[in-house]
Protein backbone atom coordinates (compact mmCIF):
# COMPACT_ATOMS: atom_id res chain seq x y z
CA UNK A 1 0.00 0.00 0.00
CA UNK A 2 1.32 3.47 -0.64
CA UNK A 3 2.75 5.90 1.82
CA UNK A 4 0.12 8.33 3.85
CA UNK A 5 -3.28 6.82 2.25
CA UNK A 6 -6.30 5.96 3.76
CA UNK A 7 -6.89 2.33 4.68
CA UNK A 8 -9.84 1.41 3.14
CA UNK A 9 -8.53 2.84 -0.08
CA UNK A 10 -6.53 0.81 -3.13
CA UNK A 11 -3.81 2.49 -4.95
CA UNK A 12 -2.82 2.30 -8.64
CA UNK A 13 -0.28 3.98 -10.51
CA UNK A 14 -1.21 5.61 -14.16
CA UNK A 15 1.42 5.29 -17.14
CA UNK A 16 3.35 8.46 -17.43
CA UNK A 17 4.04 7.34 -21.63
CA UNK A 18 1.76 5.27 -23.59
CA UNK A 19 3.80 1.89 -25.07
CA UNK A 20 4.21 2.59 -28.46
CA UNK A 21 3.84 -0.73 -30.43
CA UNK A 22 7.31 -0.08 -32.26
CA UNK A 23 9.11 -0.09 -29.08
CA UNK A 24 10.27 -2.61 -26.23
CA UNK A 25 8.54 -1.89 -22.87
CA UNK A 26 11.80 -2.28 -21.40
CA UNK A 27 13.29 1.02 -23.00
CA UNK A 28 10.44 2.89 -22.39
CA UNK A 29 11.71 4.25 -18.63
CA UNK A 30 15.33 5.13 -20.15
CA UNK A 31 13.87 6.54 -22.97
CA UNK A 32 11.12 8.63 -20.66
CA UNK A 33 13.86 9.79 -18.20
CA UNK A 34 16.03 10.99 -20.81
CA UNK A 35 13.41 12.88 -22.79
CA UNK A 36 12.78 14.42 -19.83
CA UNK A 37 16.32 15.60 -18.90
CA UNK A 38 16.69 16.63 -22.57
CA UNK A 39 13.18 18.61 -21.95
CA UNK A 40 14.72 20.23 -18.55
CA UNK A 41 17.66 21.42 -19.75
CA UNK A 42 16.59 22.84 -22.54
CA UNK A 43 13.87 25.30 -20.45
CA UNK A 44 16.92 25.65 -17.66
CA UNK A 45 17.75 29.67 -18.45
CA UNK A 46 21.16 29.36 -20.04
CA UNK A 47 21.76 33.08 -18.50
CA UNK A 48 23.25 36.56 -20.84
CA UNK A 49 21.66 39.12 -21.99
CA UNK A 50 22.52 42.24 -24.04
CA UNK A 51 20.51 44.72 -22.31
CA UNK A 52 19.72 42.95 -18.80
CA UNK A 53 22.09 39.89 -17.59
CA UNK A 54 20.26 36.83 -16.69
CA UNK A 55 21.58 34.60 -14.55
CA UNK A 56 22.38 31.08 -15.31
CA UNK A 57 19.67 28.65 -13.82
CA UNK A 58 20.83 25.74 -12.07
CA UNK A 59 18.55 22.84 -12.47
CA UNK A 60 17.97 21.76 -7.91
CA UNK A 61 16.05 18.61 -8.78
CA UNK A 62 14.05 16.79 -11.11
CA UNK A 63 11.57 14.56 -9.95
CA UNK A 64 8.93 12.06 -10.63
CA UNK A 65 5.50 12.92 -8.20
CA UNK A 66 2.36 11.13 -8.42
CA UNK A 67 -1.04 13.54 -8.48
CA UNK A 68 -3.72 12.30 -6.12
CA UNK A 69 -7.01 11.12 -7.99
CA UNK A 70 -9.32 9.46 -6.13
CA UNK A 71 -12.13 7.26 -7.88
CA UNK A 72 -14.94 6.25 -6.49
CA UNK A 73 -18.02 4.16 -7.63
CA UNK A 74 -21.33 5.34 -7.57
CA UNK A 75 -24.42 4.05 -9.14
CA UNK A 76 -23.38 3.08 -12.44
CA UNK A 77 -20.77 5.62 -12.14
CA UNK A 78 -16.97 6.39 -11.46
CA UNK A 79 -17.02 9.71 -9.49
CA UNK A 80 -13.41 11.27 -9.50
CA UNK A 81 -11.97 13.48 -7.19
CA UNK A 82 -8.90 16.01 -6.65
CA UNK A 83 -6.88 14.69 -4.37
CA UNK A 84 -5.40 17.95 -3.20
CA UNK A 85 -8.36 19.39 -2.75
CA UNK A 86 -7.87 22.27 -5.23
CA UNK A 87 -11.31 21.96 -6.79
CA UNK A 88 -14.61 21.57 -6.37
CA UNK A 89 -18.16 21.39 -7.83
CA UNK A 90 -21.38 23.54 -7.20
CA UNK A 91 -24.77 21.56 -8.19
CA UNK A 92 -27.68 23.75 -8.49
CA UNK A 93 -31.17 23.04 -8.48
CA UNK A 94 -34.68 23.46 -7.33
CA UNK A 95 -35.58 22.32 -4.10
CA UNK A 96 -39.73 21.75 -4.50
CA UNK A 97 -42.43 21.51 -1.25
CA UNK A 98 -43.99 18.37 -0.16
CA UNK A 99 -45.39 16.92 -2.98
CA UNK A 100 -47.29 14.30 -0.94
CA UNK A 101 -49.23 16.90 1.06
CA UNK A 102 -50.01 18.49 -2.43
CA UNK A 103 -51.86 14.90 -3.20
CA UNK A 104 -52.71 14.52 0.43
CA UNK A 105 -55.14 18.12 0.30
CA UNK A 106 -55.47 17.37 -3.42
CA UNK A 107 -57.67 14.10 -2.85
CA UNK A 108 -59.48 15.61 0.64
CA UNK A 109 -60.44 18.10 -1.82
CA UNK A 110 -62.60 15.67 -4.45
CA UNK A 111 -64.85 15.03 -2.28
CA UNK A 112 -67.05 17.71 -4.78
CA UNK A 113 -66.62 19.26 -7.88
CA UNK A 114 -67.04 22.67 -6.02
CA UNK A 115 -64.76 22.18 -3.26
CA UNK A 116 -62.01 20.67 -6.19
CA UNK A 117 -62.36 23.41 -8.23
CA UNK A 118 -61.77 26.25 -5.10
CA UNK A 119 -58.35 23.73 -4.28
CA UNK A 120 -57.08 24.44 -8.03
CA UNK A 121 -58.10 27.96 -7.83
CA UNK A 122 -56.22 28.31 -4.38
CA UNK A 123 -53.26 26.35 -5.39
CA UNK A 124 -52.28 27.78 -8.86
CA UNK A 125 -48.59 28.36 -7.95
CA UNK A 126 -48.05 26.21 -5.45
CA UNK A 127 -44.91 24.98 -6.54
CA UNK A 128 -43.70 27.98 -8.08
CA UNK A 129 -44.22 30.37 -4.62
CA UNK A 130 -42.86 27.18 -2.54
CA UNK A 131 -39.66 26.24 -5.28
CA UNK A 132 -36.28 27.48 -3.55
CA UNK A 133 -33.26 27.69 -5.76
CA UNK A 134 -30.59 25.33 -4.12
CA UNK A 135 -26.65 24.75 -4.51
CA UNK A 136 -24.55 21.82 -2.95
CA UNK A 137 -21.12 22.04 -2.83
CA UNK A 138 -18.70 19.04 -3.29
CA UNK A 139 -15.27 19.60 -2.17
CA UNK A 140 -12.74 18.34 -4.88
CA UNK A 141 -15.47 16.71 -7.41
CA UNK A 142 -13.92 17.02 -10.90
CA UNK A 143 -16.84 16.82 -13.14
CA UNK A 144 -15.41 18.90 -16.29
CA UNK A 145 -16.63 16.46 -18.98
CA UNK A 146 -13.24 16.62 -20.82
CA UNK A 147 -11.82 15.82 -17.87
CA UNK A 148 -14.02 12.56 -17.16
CA UNK A 149 -13.80 11.44 -20.91
CA UNK A 150 -9.84 11.16 -20.90
CA UNK A 151 -9.74 10.45 -17.29
CA UNK A 152 -12.65 7.22 -18.31
CA UNK A 153 -9.92 5.62 -20.73
CA UNK A 154 -6.85 7.07 -18.66
CA UNK A 155 -8.09 5.13 -15.79
CA UNK A 156 -7.75 1.47 -17.60
CA UNK A 157 -4.17 1.80 -17.96
CA UNK A 158 -3.53 2.30 -14.05
CA UNK A 159 -1.32 -1.04 -12.63
CA UNK A 160 -1.08 -1.98 -9.19
CA UNK A 161 2.48 -2.69 -9.63
CA UNK A 162 4.81 -0.08 -7.95
CA UNK A 163 8.34 -1.88 -8.25
CA UNK A 164 9.49 0.74 -10.83
CA UNK A 165 13.45 1.22 -11.37
CA UNK A 166 12.82 4.91 -10.82
CA UNK A 167 11.21 6.50 -8.06
CA UNK A 168 8.09 8.32 -7.68
CA UNK A 169 7.23 11.00 -5.15
CA UNK A 170 3.49 11.09 -3.82
CA UNK A 171 2.05 13.94 -3.02
CA UNK A 172 -0.14 13.49 0.03
CA UNK A 173 -3.65 13.34 -0.06
CA UNK A 174 -5.43 16.43 1.27
CA UNK A 175 -9.04 15.20 1.10
CA UNK A 176 -9.99 12.36 3.40
CA UNK A 177 -11.59 8.90 2.13
CA UNK A 178 -14.82 9.85 4.93
CA UNK A 179 -15.20 13.25 3.33
CA UNK A 180 -15.29 11.88 0.30
CA UNK A 181 -18.02 9.23 1.31
CA UNK A 182 -19.87 11.61 2.71
CA UNK A 183 -20.50 13.47 -0.64
CA UNK A 184 -21.25 10.41 -2.17
CA UNK A 185 -24.13 9.88 0.57
CA UNK A 186 -25.49 13.55 0.10
CA UNK A 187 -25.60 12.73 -3.70
CA UNK A 188 -27.07 9.34 -3.34
CA UNK A 189 -29.95 11.36 -0.94
CA UNK A 190 -30.40 13.83 -3.52
CA UNK A 191 -30.77 11.74 -6.33
CA UNK A 192 -33.19 9.39 -4.02
CA UNK A 193 -35.20 12.55 -3.31
CA UNK A 194 -35.26 13.45 -6.78
CA UNK A 195 -36.20 10.09 -7.86
CA UNK A 196 -39.20 9.84 -4.95
CA UNK A 197 -40.24 13.54 -6.10
CA UNK A 198 -40.82 12.12 -10.09
CA UNK A 199 -42.64 9.63 -8.76
CA UNK A 200 -45.03 11.29 -6.58
CA UNK A 201 -45.59 14.22 -9.15
CA UNK A 202 -46.04 11.88 -11.74
CA UNK A 203 -48.92 10.24 -9.56
CA UNK A 204 -49.96 13.69 -9.13
CA UNK A 205 -50.64 14.16 -12.30
CA UNK A 206 -52.26 11.20 -12.54
CA UNK A 207 -54.18 11.52 -9.71
CA UNK A 208 -55.46 15.37 -10.81
CA UNK A 209 -56.21 13.96 -14.41
CA UNK A 210 -58.57 11.57 -12.60
CA UNK A 211 -59.99 13.55 -10.19
CA UNK A 212 -61.11 16.32 -13.02
CA UNK A 213 -62.24 13.37 -14.96
CA UNK A 214 -64.47 12.33 -11.89
CA UNK A 215 -65.66 16.09 -11.07
CA UNK A 216 -66.61 16.52 -14.78
CA UNK A 217 -68.51 13.17 -15.10
CA UNK A 218 -70.69 14.66 -12.15
CA UNK A 219 -71.10 17.93 -13.44
CA UNK A 220 -72.40 16.32 -16.89
CA UNK A 221 -74.41 14.31 -14.69
CA UNK A 222 -76.12 16.83 -12.88
CA UNK A 223 -76.61 18.54 -16.90
CA UNK A 224 -79.00 15.36 -17.16
CA UNK A 225 -80.38 15.98 -13.95
CA UNK A 226 -81.02 19.04 -14.76
CA UNK A 227 -82.23 19.21 -18.45
CA UNK A 228 -84.31 15.98 -17.00
CA UNK A 229 -85.85 17.95 -14.19
CA UNK A 230 -86.87 21.10 -16.13
CA UNK A 231 -88.11 18.86 -19.05
CA UNK A 232 -90.86 17.24 -16.37
CA UNK A 233 -91.43 20.83 -15.07
CA UNK A 234 -92.13 22.74 -18.23
CA UNK A 235 -94.34 19.52 -19.56
CA UNK A 236 -96.59 20.16 -16.51
CA UNK A 237 -96.98 23.94 -17.14
CA UNK A 238 -97.44 23.35 -20.63
CA UNK A 239 -100.47 21.38 -20.01
CA UNK A 240 -101.50 23.94 -17.82
CA UNK A 241 -101.71 26.93 -19.75
CA UNK A 242 -102.64 24.83 -22.86
CA UNK A 243 -106.14 25.53 -22.60
CA UNK A 244 -105.77 29.15 -21.94
CA UNK A 245 -103.50 30.05 -24.88
CA UNK A 246 -106.49 27.73 -26.83
CA UNK A 247 -108.85 30.25 -25.97
CA UNK A 248 -106.75 33.05 -26.69
CA UNK A 249 -106.20 31.46 -30.29
CA UNK A 250 -110.14 31.57 -30.63
CA UNK A 251 -110.53 34.85 -29.60
CA UNK A 252 -108.19 35.89 -32.53
CA UNK A 253 -109.56 33.39 -34.85
CA UNK A 254 -112.53 35.38 -34.27
CA UNK A 255 -111.33 38.86 -33.85
CA UNK A 256 -109.89 38.42 -37.53
CA UNK A 257 -112.66 37.22 -38.99
CA UNK A 258 -114.91 39.54 -37.67
CA UNK A 259 -112.22 42.03 -38.68
CA UNK A 260 -112.29 40.43 -42.41
CA UNK A 261 -116.77 40.82 -42.65
CA UNK A 262 -116.44 44.66 -41.48
CA UNK A 263 -113.83 44.83 -43.84
CA UNK A 264 -115.18 43.46 -46.74
CA UNK A 265 -118.82 44.93 -45.68
CA UNK A 266 -116.76 48.75 -45.94
CA UNK A 267 -114.87 48.02 -49.02
CA UNK A 268 -117.99 46.44 -51.22
CA UNK A 269 -119.70 49.76 -51.64
CA UNK A 270 -116.40 51.35 -52.68
CA UNK A 271 -115.36 47.89 -55.30
CA UNK A 272 -119.03 48.42 -56.97
CA UNK A 273 -118.48 52.02 -57.33
CA UNK A 274 -115.25 51.20 -59.50
CA UNK A 275 -116.83 48.54 -61.12
CA UNK A 276 -119.19 50.99 -62.41
CA UNK A 277 -117.05 53.71 -63.37
CA UNK A 278 -114.82 51.39 -65.18
CA UNK A 279 -117.74 50.17 -67.38
CA UNK A 280 -118.72 53.79 -67.67
CA UNK A 281 -115.17 54.48 -68.57
CA UNK A 282 -115.30 50.89 -71.23
CA UNK A 283 -118.59 52.50 -72.61
CA UNK A 284 -117.28 56.27 -73.20
CA UNK A 285 -114.11 55.42 -74.91
CA UNK A 286 -116.88 53.18 -76.99
CA UNK A 287 -118.72 56.16 -77.78
CA UNK A 288 -115.67 58.06 -78.39
CA UNK A 289 -114.24 55.54 -81.23
CA UNK A 290 -117.89 55.62 -82.84
CA UNK A 291 -117.76 59.39 -83.34
CA UNK A 292 -114.62 59.11 -84.68
CA UNK A 293 -115.64 57.13 -87.47
CA UNK A 294 -119.04 59.27 -87.88
CA UNK A 295 -116.75 62.76 -87.78
CA UNK A 296 -114.46 60.99 -90.35
CA UNK A 297 -117.76 59.74 -92.75
CA UNK A 298 -118.94 63.58 -92.63
CA UNK A 299 -116.08 64.76 -93.71
CA UNK A 300 -115.10 62.64 -96.53
CA UNK A 301 -118.70 63.46 -97.79
CA UNK A 302 -118.20 66.75 -97.07
CA UNK A 303 -121.21 67.08 -94.54
CA UNK A 304 -119.53 70.00 -92.69
CA UNK A 305 -122.32 70.89 -90.26
CA UNK A 306 -122.66 67.33 -89.32
CA UNK A 307 -118.71 67.00 -88.76
CA UNK A 308 -118.92 69.86 -86.85
CA UNK A 309 -121.39 68.13 -84.73
CA UNK A 310 -119.70 64.93 -83.83
CA UNK A 311 -116.43 66.89 -83.31
CA UNK A 312 -118.51 68.73 -80.27
CA UNK A 313 -119.77 64.62 -79.09
CA UNK A 314 -116.14 63.76 -78.84
CA UNK A 315 -115.07 66.70 -77.15
CA UNK A 316 -117.56 65.82 -74.46
CA UNK A 317 -117.12 62.22 -74.52
CA UNK A 318 -113.52 63.02 -73.34
CA UNK A 319 -114.39 65.00 -70.71
CA UNK A 320 -116.47 62.54 -69.36
CA UNK A 321 -114.14 60.16 -69.57
CA UNK A 322 -110.72 62.38 -67.81
CA UNK A 323 -113.87 62.91 -64.94
CA UNK A 324 -114.50 58.94 -64.35
CA UNK A 325 -110.73 58.74 -64.28
CA UNK A 326 -110.39 61.38 -61.68
CA UNK A 327 -113.30 59.73 -59.46
CA UNK A 328 -111.19 55.64 -59.80
CA UNK A 329 -108.44 57.70 -58.88
CA UNK A 330 -110.14 59.05 -55.65
CA UNK A 331 -111.62 55.53 -55.42
CA UNK A 332 -108.04 53.85 -55.36
CA UNK A 333 -107.09 56.14 -52.52
CA UNK A 334 -109.85 54.78 -50.27
CA UNK A 335 -109.41 51.38 -51.43
CA UNK A 336 -105.77 51.86 -50.35
CA UNK A 337 -106.91 53.43 -46.79
CA UNK A 338 -109.32 50.37 -46.22
CA UNK A 339 -106.61 47.76 -46.73
CA UNK A 340 -103.87 49.32 -45.05
CA UNK A 341 -106.32 49.65 -41.66
CA UNK A 342 -106.92 45.99 -42.09
CA UNK A 343 -103.09 45.11 -42.51
CA UNK A 344 -102.75 47.83 -38.87
CA UNK A 345 -105.65 45.81 -37.42
CA UNK A 346 -104.61 42.67 -38.22
CA UNK A 347 -100.55 43.42 -37.14
CA UNK A 348 -102.67 44.54 -33.54
CA UNK A 349 -104.68 41.40 -33.59
CA UNK A 350 -101.69 38.94 -34.09
CA UNK A 351 -99.35 41.39 -31.65
CA UNK A 352 -102.18 40.67 -28.85
CA UNK A 353 -102.26 37.38 -29.62
CA UNK A 354 -98.42 37.21 -28.83
CA UNK A 355 -98.54 38.97 -25.88
CA UNK A 356 -101.53 37.03 -24.31
CA UNK A 357 -99.16 33.53 -24.93
CA UNK A 358 -95.89 35.28 -24.09
CA UNK A 359 -97.81 36.32 -20.45
CA UNK A 360 -99.23 33.17 -20.60
CA UNK A 361 -96.13 31.37 -21.11
CA UNK A 362 -94.36 33.33 -18.02
CA UNK A 363 -93.94 30.55 -15.75
CA UNK A 364 -92.29 28.26 -18.68
CA UNK A 365 -90.17 31.43 -19.95
CA UNK A 366 -88.40 31.65 -16.37
CA UNK A 367 -88.21 27.72 -15.74
CA UNK A 368 -86.21 27.75 -19.09
CA UNK A 369 -84.15 30.30 -18.24
CA UNK A 370 -83.25 28.90 -15.29
CA UNK A 371 -82.79 25.65 -16.87
CA UNK A 372 -80.28 27.16 -19.45
CA UNK A 373 -78.52 29.51 -16.99
CA UNK A 374 -77.74 26.25 -14.40
CA UNK A 375 -76.59 24.19 -17.17
CA UNK A 376 -74.21 26.94 -18.63
CA UNK A 377 -73.13 26.99 -15.19
CA UNK A 378 -72.17 23.22 -15.24
CA UNK A 379 -70.60 23.86 -18.62
CA UNK A 380 -68.41 26.57 -17.58
CA UNK A 381 -67.28 24.61 -14.21
CA UNK A 382 -66.17 22.11 -16.66
CA UNK A 383 -64.35 23.98 -19.03
CA UNK A 384 -62.59 25.83 -15.64
CA UNK A 385 -61.74 22.83 -14.26
CA UNK A 386 -60.15 21.44 -17.90
CA UNK A 387 -57.77 24.36 -17.75
CA UNK A 388 -56.94 24.46 -14.23
CA UNK A 389 -56.26 20.93 -14.53
CA UNK A 390 -53.92 21.21 -17.63
CA UNK A 391 -52.43 24.36 -16.70
CA UNK A 392 -51.64 22.46 -13.17
CA UNK A 393 -50.31 19.10 -15.22
CA UNK A 394 -48.41 21.41 -17.12
CA UNK A 395 -46.62 22.79 -14.27
CA UNK A 396 -46.23 19.81 -13.04
CA UNK A 397 -45.00 17.98 -15.53
CA UNK A 398 -42.52 21.05 -16.04
CA UNK A 399 -41.60 20.19 -12.70
CA UNK A 400 -40.75 16.33 -13.29
CA UNK A 401 -38.90 17.63 -16.31
CA UNK A 402 -36.74 19.89 -14.20
CA UNK A 403 -36.06 16.66 -11.50
CA UNK A 404 -34.98 14.55 -14.09
CA UNK A 405 -32.69 16.37 -15.84
CA UNK A 406 -31.13 16.92 -11.94
CA UNK A 407 -31.08 12.94 -12.20
CA UNK A 408 -29.57 13.00 -16.00
CA UNK A 409 -27.33 15.29 -14.28
CA UNK A 410 -26.28 13.68 -10.89
CA UNK A 411 -26.10 10.29 -12.91
CA UNK A 412 -23.46 12.05 -15.75
CA UNK A 413 -20.99 13.56 -12.91
CA UNK A 414 -18.82 10.65 -13.30
CA UNK A 415 -17.45 8.53 -15.89
CA UNK A 416 -18.43 4.39 -16.62
CA UNK A 417 -18.29 2.63 -13.60
CA UNK A 418 -16.09 -0.47 -14.17
CA UNK A 419 -17.08 -3.82 -14.40
CA UNK A 420 -16.20 -5.15 -10.50
CA UNK A 421 -15.16 -2.08 -9.11
CA UNK A 422 -17.03 -2.25 -5.87
CA UNK A 423 -14.10 -0.19 -3.87
CA UNK A 424 -12.73 3.54 -3.88
CA UNK A 425 -8.71 3.59 -5.53
CA UNK A 426 -6.21 6.23 -5.37
CA UNK A 427 -4.83 7.10 -8.31
CA UNK A 428 -1.56 8.46 -9.10
CA UNK A 429 -1.25 10.42 -12.06
CA UNK A 430 2.62 10.69 -12.65
CA UNK A 431 4.14 13.83 -13.76
CA UNK A 432 7.52 15.03 -13.41
CA UNK A 433 8.26 18.43 -11.99
CA UNK A 434 11.89 20.42 -12.26
CA UNK A 435 13.07 22.94 -9.69
CA UNK A 436 15.60 25.68 -11.30
CA UNK A 437 17.60 27.74 -8.91
CA UNK A 438 19.14 30.86 -9.71
CA UNK A 439 20.28 33.57 -6.82
CA UNK A 440 17.98 32.23 -4.45
CA UNK A 441 14.75 32.50 -6.72
CA UNK A 442 12.91 29.44 -7.64
CA UNK A 443 11.27 28.64 -10.90
CA UNK A 444 9.12 25.73 -11.46
CA UNK A 445 8.04 23.69 -14.66
CA UNK A 446 5.68 20.98 -15.26
CA UNK A 447 5.80 17.86 -17.90
CA UNK A 448 2.53 16.32 -17.89
CA UNK A 449 1.41 12.56 -19.10
CA UNK A 450 2.82 12.05 -22.73
CA UNK A 451 3.04 10.75 -25.82
CA UNK A 452 6.75 9.33 -26.85
CA UNK A 453 6.95 10.20 -30.62
CA UNK A 454 8.88 8.06 -32.43
CA UNK A 455 12.46 9.01 -34.37
CA UNK A 456 12.79 8.86 -38.33
CA UNK A 457 12.75 10.98 -41.11
CA UNK A 458 11.13 13.75 -40.19
CA UNK A 459 13.35 14.16 -37.14
CA UNK A 460 16.45 14.09 -39.82
CA UNK A 461 15.22 16.36 -41.93
CA UNK A 462 14.79 18.82 -38.71
CA UNK A 463 17.87 17.87 -37.36
CA UNK A 464 19.47 18.86 -41.31
CA UNK A 465 17.59 22.02 -40.77
CA UNK A 466 18.80 22.78 -37.55
CA UNK A 467 16.08 22.62 -35.57
CA UNK A 468 15.17 22.13 -32.15
CA UNK A 469 14.55 18.16 -32.16
CA UNK A 470 13.87 16.87 -28.81
CA UNK A 471 11.10 19.86 -28.69
CA UNK A 472 8.08 17.46 -30.03
CA UNK A 473 9.46 13.97 -28.35
CA UNK A 474 7.01 13.84 -25.17
CA UNK A 475 3.63 15.68 -26.56
CA UNK A 476 0.87 16.48 -24.12
CA UNK A 477 -1.52 13.13 -23.97
CA UNK A 478 -4.29 15.04 -22.57
CA UNK A 479 -6.22 18.27 -22.88
CA UNK A 480 -8.11 18.38 -19.64
CA UNK A 481 -5.94 16.86 -17.53
CA UNK A 482 -2.94 18.37 -18.02
CA UNK A 483 -4.40 22.08 -16.30
CA UNK A 484 -4.86 19.99 -13.18
CA UNK A 485 -1.05 19.09 -13.17
CA UNK A 486 0.21 22.37 -14.15
CA UNK A 487 -1.43 24.06 -11.18
CA UNK A 488 1.26 22.82 -8.71
CA UNK A 489 3.49 25.32 -9.06
CA UNK A 490 1.08 27.60 -8.31
CA UNK A 491 -0.43 25.82 -5.56
CA UNK A 492 3.33 25.83 -4.28
CA UNK A 493 2.95 29.60 -4.67
CA UNK A 494 -0.14 30.03 -2.56
CA UNK A 495 0.76 27.60 0.19
CA UNK A 496 4.20 27.67 1.66
CA UNK A 497 3.80 23.99 3.71
CA UNK A 498 2.82 22.52 0.94
CA UNK A 499 5.95 24.03 -1.10
CA UNK A 500 8.21 22.55 1.49
CA UNK A 501 6.52 19.33 1.35
CA UNK A 502 7.06 19.15 -2.60
CA UNK A 503 10.24 20.67 -2.82
CA UNK A 504 11.66 17.61 0.10
CA UNK A 505 10.13 14.91 -2.45
CA UNK A 506 11.48 16.56 -5.46
CA UNK A 507 14.86 16.52 -3.39
CA UNK A 508 14.19 12.99 -2.17
CA UNK A 509 13.39 11.17 -5.61
CA UNK A 510 15.48 13.90 -7.53
CA UNK A 511 16.17 11.87 -10.85
CA UNK A 512 19.80 12.90 -11.12
CA UNK A 513 20.18 12.22 -7.78
CA UNK A 514 20.64 8.34 -7.97
CA UNK A 515 23.08 6.52 -9.86
CA UNK A 516 20.91 3.70 -12.03
CA UNK A 517 18.45 6.75 -12.51
CA UNK A 518 21.32 8.74 -14.36
CA UNK A 519 22.36 5.20 -16.26
CA UNK A 520 19.25 5.10 -17.27
CA UNK A 521 19.32 8.71 -18.62
CA UNK A 522 22.34 7.71 -20.22
CA UNK A 523 21.25 4.76 -21.73
CA UNK A 524 18.30 6.76 -23.19
CA UNK A 525 20.17 9.66 -24.54
CA UNK A 526 22.13 6.64 -26.61
CA UNK A 527 18.64 5.40 -27.90
CA UNK A 528 17.64 9.04 -28.79
CA UNK A 529 20.84 9.75 -30.55
CA UNK A 530 20.64 6.47 -32.25
CA UNK A 531 16.35 7.57 -33.61
CA UNK A 532 18.32 11.04 -34.73
CA UNK A 533 16.44 12.84 -31.89
CA UNK A 534 20.06 14.19 -30.77
CA UNK A 535 22.82 15.26 -32.97
CA UNK A 536 26.34 13.79 -31.74
CA UNK A 537 27.31 16.75 -30.58
CA UNK A 538 24.12 17.41 -28.17
CA UNK A 539 24.40 13.68 -27.25
CA UNK A 540 28.01 14.45 -26.23
CA UNK A 541 26.83 17.73 -24.27
CA UNK A 542 23.65 16.11 -22.52
CA UNK A 543 26.05 13.27 -21.20
CA UNK A 544 28.78 15.33 -19.32
CA UNK A 545 26.45 17.35 -17.51
CA UNK A 546 24.51 13.97 -15.87
CA UNK A 547 28.09 12.54 -15.35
Amino acid sequence: MFEGTGPGTNQRLLPFVALSETRASSSVPEIEAAAVFCMVDRSRGKGGGVIIKQPEEAITFIAKMGYPLLAFPWRESTLIFDGLNQSSFTFSHVSIPDAQAFIDSLKRAAKTAETYSAFLIENTDFLQELAQERSLVFPGLLREPNFIFEMESYLKEASKNTEENYRIGLLPQRIDDATIISEIRELENLFVSFKTSVEILSKCIRVLNRITLQSNAQLRAKIRDTKEEYAIKIGLEEKAVAPRIAQLKDEYDFRVSSMVKAFEKENLPVQREKARLENSTEQARARLERVKLEKKSYADKGHFAAEQKCREKANGTRKEISEIENQLKEIGKTLKTIEEKRLVESIKLREELETGVIEARKNIRELEATRDAKILIHKQEIETLEKQTKTKSDQLDQTVKLLEANIVALTTLGGKREIGSEAGTLNHVPFYISCFEAESKKRYMVIPPSALSKGGILTKVKGALRRTRTKNLLVPRFNAVTPILDSVPLLMKQNSAFERETNDLGIKNNILKFGELRENIRKGLATLRNEDWLSEKEFNNLNQKIA
